[in-house]
């Protein structure tokens, strides 16, 4: 039997080595690979669905009344659906966003049976990120539209880093870096790399889990 030197760079080579699947598709010469899967325990995912089936299990213990208000809230509040136009929640879906946020933001496990009895107060105003004093640290500061409260929060983000200021990953790949409490209007994020674009963004929310949008800004870490 005649043995292929050089395999993989032949255009008849079929099957599947190293991971990689070649076959051939009109006439053209196809290397595939099937996508690694996700290491879910490393993530915030086994987290956030396990909050998320806590809250299914207890919209089902709230009272009829409370689950009408929480219909009402929602009907109200009509939420952006990433196409520049609005969608109206369910009941059940504006009683989990709300209580993820609140749980989330104040690191509890206690959810509102009831919805918010009054719209959101505290909004933000500007956002500025300032190096910091030594290298691969900065200091963000902002300013609210209204006053924040100690029992409210600040929601910092990160994405990056990036080899270009040009580099933005639209999809919302912030990994959340702190909550601040809401009367505080600054925070210091340390241990990035040196030289490496970043972008930042910080929402203001309140307690009850109701938030304001979010103010970005990018940023270079210095290198020193």
């Amino acid at each position: 039997m005649a043995k292929a030197l050089n395999p993989q760079g032949s255009g008849a080579m079929r099957g599947s080595m190293n991971g990689l699947t070649y076959s051939n598709y009109h006439g053209i010469h196809v290397i595939k690979r099937k996508p690694m899967p996700v290491r879910r325990l490393r993530t915030t995912q086994p987290t956030n669905r396990a909050r998320i089936g806590y809250l299914s299990r207890e919209w089902g213990q709230i009272s009829e009344a409370n689950r009408v208000l929480w219909r009402i809230w929602a009907s109200n509040h009509p939420q952006p659906d990433g196409f520049g136009g609005t969608f109206l929640m369910t009941g059940i879906n504006g009683f989990t966003q709300l209580n993820v946020r609140h749980m989330m933001s104040q690191s509890i496990a206690t959810p509102y049976d009831s919805p918010p009895v009054s719209d959101l107060a505290v909004g933000m105003m500007t956002l500025v990120a300032i190096d910091g004093i030594g290298p691969g640290q900065i200091t963000l500061n902002w300013t609210l539209l209204g006053t924040g409260l100690a029992g409210d929060k600040a929601e910092v983000g990160l994405s990056g880093p990036f080899t270009s200021p040009g580099v933005y990953d639209g999809s919302g790949s912030y990994a959340v870096q702190a909550y601040v409490a809401g009367n505080i209007l600054t925070s210091v994020l340390t241990g990035l790399s040196p030289g490496a674009w970043y972008w930042f963004r910080v929402r203001y929310v309140q307690d009850d889990g109701q938030v304001s949008a979010y103010l970005v800004v990018q940023w270079q870490a210095p290198v020193v």
